[in-house]
């Protein structure tokens, strides 16, 4: 199509990560109706490029990607205060937060203040916990293919995206690859690209921690806190 036709196309420069993924995974943002006290599920990467992934969970068991919150050469603070808080008390202002998972580098305190992002997130009132797994690829990446892969009780794809979430979308279809190595035959390298541009990488992290949180915690119980963090968000 863009090399023989000379239309645009979106061009994969390697093996995408998830193959499994399709057009029956994405939720068309207009479409999603969605009760005011839905239970909220945050995915979380850090770094000078900060992401975050707010979900829900139906009845039925399926994970719905419903925003994604982006930042750029900016600390989690600023994230939370300036862009997540804001989306939280306009868009979920009855809903309560039941679990966050994030990178669990997340837990080292800064060689300048004594304080690591999960203390951050946790001052603000997310309650972010190690999603389990020592970080090791192989779980993390099984834990979204295993969604992708399931139907809930519904029959709908146990995960799906938001089409409000236009930068995951692109990652998943076509941007997070595993690249052609070269002079390697079509070969292929054996992790992901780490790639910064469009947060590619950012937001497939957040989509793994946030998948094997769940999975590590699948009879996730509502906090006893969870009136306290919604005191401090509203």
């Amino acid at each position: 199509q863009a090399f023989v036709e000379g239309d645009f196309a979106d061009l994969v420069t390697g093996k995408v990560v998830f193959p499994e993924f399709g057009e029956q995974h994405i939720a068309d943002d207009l479409d999603l109706i969605l009760p005011p006290r839905i239970p909220l599920y945050f995915g979380f990467d850090f770094g000078r490029t900060p992401v975050c992934l707010i979900a829900t969970m139906t009845k039925g068991g399926r994970l719905i990607v419903l925003d994604e919150i982006v930042g750029a050469d900016i600390s989690i603070k600023t994230l939370v205060d300036d862009h997540i808080e804001p989306v939280l008390n306009m868009d979920y202002k009855a809903a309560h937060i039941d679990g966050a998972w994030g990178d669990p580098a997340g837990l080292i305190k800064t060689q300048g203040v004594e304080v690591s992002p999960y203390d951050v997130l946790m001052q603000s009132g997310i309650p972010i916990e190690d999603p389990g797994g020592g970080n090791k690829l192989g779980p993390r990446l099984e834990a979204v293919k295993q969604r992708l892969t399931s139907l809930d009780s519904m029959g709908y794809p146990k995960l799906q995206i938001s089409s409000n979430c236009k930068y995951l979308l692109a990652a998943l279809k076509h941007d997070y690859v595993y690249e052609t190595i070269r002079g390697g035959n079509g070969a292929v390298r054996d992790v992901p690209t780490k790639s910064h541009e469009g947060w590619v990488s950012d937001l497939c992290d957040a989509l793994q921690y946030l998948c094997l949180g769940l999975s590590y915690n699948s009879s996730y119980a509502p906090r006893k806190f969870r009136k306290s963090v919604r005191k401090q968000l509203v």
